[in-house]
């Protein structure tokens, strides 16, 4: 074989291997935690990763890591149960959660009560989500920064709001909202959708989803709604 052939091909290879390593850095890890390890295992995750929870209690609060979308997974062999609420991450430039197959229970007034800087999803799909006394989700950032998506889907809602306000409390400019089969049931609490910031969103228009759920025993008499934009999408936001 000439020396240039053995060349070019070394270097093909070469090539090749490095291709195939860059792959395995890109593809999402599934990691398995149980409660007692789902705090370093949430620290040391690297974006796109999911971890697969064990049946059992998480009791162990984390927030949403800066620039790494995680997913927060039942490994389907049992109830995964979080009692906890979401710390805050308000420096954040990035991220996300998205929680799935998961119980979140909490006997108290929120699962989400704080500033979580600028994210890029949050999501709840295949979930049951239970005894919120309050809010989901109620962001409290001081200015309104920009949240990408955030959905709940195939879940069930049963026994919240009875502390009133809505399910879903938004300080974030949002661009797409999507609530899709769903069951609430016995939702007690006020709007299930509220925009709360502080000024009109000129950041994007919105598009505001909420198709084929089931709503029971649902949202109390008087001026709530599905969807309250409170004037702060834009003009060209869609529903």
């Amino acid at each position: 074989m000439k020396l240039e052939n053995y060349i070019a091909i070394s270097r093909n290879f070469f090539l090749m291997l490095l291709l195939i390593l860059q792959g395995e850095k890109l593809l999402a890890a599934e990691i398995p935690v149980t409660s007692s390890t789902i705090a370093t295992a949430i620290s040391s995750a690297t974006d796109g990763d999911v971890l697969l929870l064990a049946p059992g209690t998480y009791g162990t609060a984390f927030g949403i890591q800066n620039n790494k979308t995680l997913t927060i997974k039942s490994d389907g062999t049992g109830s995964a149960v979080l009692t906890f609420s979401l710390s805050a991450s308000a420096g954040n430039t990035g991220g996300g959660l998205i929680f799935d197959g998961v119980t979140i229970n909490r006997s108290s007034d929120y699962f989400v009560n704080a500033a979580l800087g600028k994210v890029d999803i949050l999501a709840f799909r295949n979930c049951t989500i239970q005894n919120i006394n309050r809010c989901l989700v109620r962001t409290t950032d001081a200015s309104a920064v920009n949240m990408t998506s955030f959905e709940i889907s195939n879940s069930i809602i049963k026994g919240c709001g009875s502390g009133g306000w809505a399910l879903t409390r938004f300080n974030h400019h949002l661009a797409n909202v999507k609530i899709q089969n769903n069951t609430f049931d016995n939702y007690q609490g006020e709007d299930i959708f509220i925009s709360t910031a502080p000024a009109k969103n000129t950041a994007f228009d919105t598009d505001f989803v909420f198709e084929n759920n089931t709503v029971y025993k649902s949202i109390r008499v008087g001026a709530y709604a599905v969807c309250r934009p409170a004037d702060k999408f834009s003009n060209n936001s869609s529903y």
